[in-house]
């Protein structure tokens, strides 16, 4: 898994990974990429940011990674991600495994994440406080689709706070079509019940039968 570390602001960076972070990582700005496997991350969000909206719940054997999420109304969510369930019914018949078959592009799937962005507490000045970013996909498709908003919809982040040095926490729903990141929206105010229709088997026919009806 890789790590970005930003050095006197983002336009200087370098990369490491899981096993070779620096013993300086305190004093620069971190990016943690696919959270759900960094153990160093989780333990540095669990320390640092007790009154965080979300929990990276670990996967075991059989049982894939969950997020479990506060949303605006204080109700704690739990988010699993529906993407085996579609990739298992839009599979060609041949059951080929090889993501590379043309054939498995031409599908849809969806995926979770979150986004989030918090101060380490300390400070070079009021305009240079340090942060620690954190993208949290279920998936390598939720992971994707976090760095495809963060990079195509960066003015929506204005929304989720008053002030550009704020910290911010949004859970978003990637879409995937036809070989790319169609779209991805927050979710944030998502309540249990809405999440459990989103994954649910039924609605993920409903999606792919609509999808293949436009195709």
């Amino acid at each position: 898994m890789k790590n970005i570390s930003m050095i006197g602001g983002s336009s200087s960076y370098r990369v490491y990974s899981k096993y070779n972070l620096p013993t300086n990582i305190g004093d620069q700005n971190t990016v943690w990429v696919c959270l759900p496997r960094q153990a160093k991350a989780l333990e540095i969000l669990k320390r640092d940011y007790p009154d965080r909206k979300f929990n990276i719940i670990l996967g075991k054997k059989n049982v894939e990674p969950q997020i479990e999420w506060i949303n605006s109304k204080g109700e704690k969510v739990l988010i699993k991600s529906p993407l085996y369930s579609y990739l298992k019914r839009q599979r060609p018949a041949k059951d080929t495994r090889d993501n590379n078959d043309v054939n498995f592009e031409n599908i849809i799937a969806k995926d979770f994440a979150v986004v989030a962005r918090f101060d380490k507490g300390n400070k070079r000045g009021e305009w240079e406080k340090l942060k620690n970013y954190f993208i949290a996909g279920l998936h390598g498709l939720g992971n994707w689709g976090a760095a495809w908003y963060i990079d195509r919809k960066y003015s929506d982040l204005d929304q989720f706070t008053d002030n550009q040095y704020d910290n911010i926490q949004i859970l978003l729903e990637v879409t995937y079509q036809d070989g790319r990141i169609s779209d991805v929206r927050s979710i944030s105010d998502i309540t249990q019940k809405e999440i459990d229709e989103m994954i649910s088997a039924k609605n993920v026919v409903n999606v792919i039968k609509k999808y293949k009806d436009i195709t």
